[in-house]
């Protein structure tokens, strides 16, 4: 077979596999810039000062709005900016992490990642004095949690939209 002829019967395999793709474009991310992933390093990285790790989560979070993304990377771009607010300004903290669970909720297979987010909303709530709130927030991703184990949202397989 040639590749044309290739090309033919692989479209008609997939469309018979999977009739909801039939006539949807391919969804790809844009490419991500060596500067982002340079951002959340040194942001989540040991070694760096805080007022290094702020700077870093700023300009992560500032690329990832640049670049117009809707995806995971802007979810996680939400994450190094929370962390040097935990103490100071929870508040802050918190709206970071909401914004990234909101871009999770509409991305498929980033249970892991709401899972871990989950985990911060329950501290804030036992942080508030409400035990009660965290257990129902961490509630329903306990089974989500353990069929993930130990694998690290940061490192589970990209996730393409949200």
């Amino acid at each position: 077979m040639n590749r044309g002829q290739v090309v033919q019967v692989l479209s008609r395999v997939f469309n018979r596999i999977n009739q909801d793709g039939n006539g949807r474009a391919a969804k790809f991310p844009t490419r991500t810039p060596k500067s982002w992933a340079q951002a959340v390093q040194t942001a989540l990285g040991p070694g760096s000062k805080t007022s290094q790790r702020i700077t870093a989560a700023n300009q992560a979070l500032k690329i990832a709005k640049a670049m117009g993304w809707s995806d995971h990377r802007l979810a996680f771009a939400h994450y190094p900016s929370s962390r040097p607010m935990l103490a100071s300004y929870p508040k802050a903290a918190f709206q970071h992490f909401v914004a990234a669970d909101h871009c999770y909720a509409a991305t498929p297979d980033a249970e892991p990642h709401r899972a871990y987010l989950a985990t911060q909303y329950a501290a804030h709530a036992v942080s508030k004095g409400d035990g009660v709130r965290a257990l129902t927030l961490i509630g329903p991703h306990i089974d989500r949690a353990a069929r993930n184990k130990n694998r690290s949202p940061a490192l589970y397989p990209s996730v393409t939209s949200c």
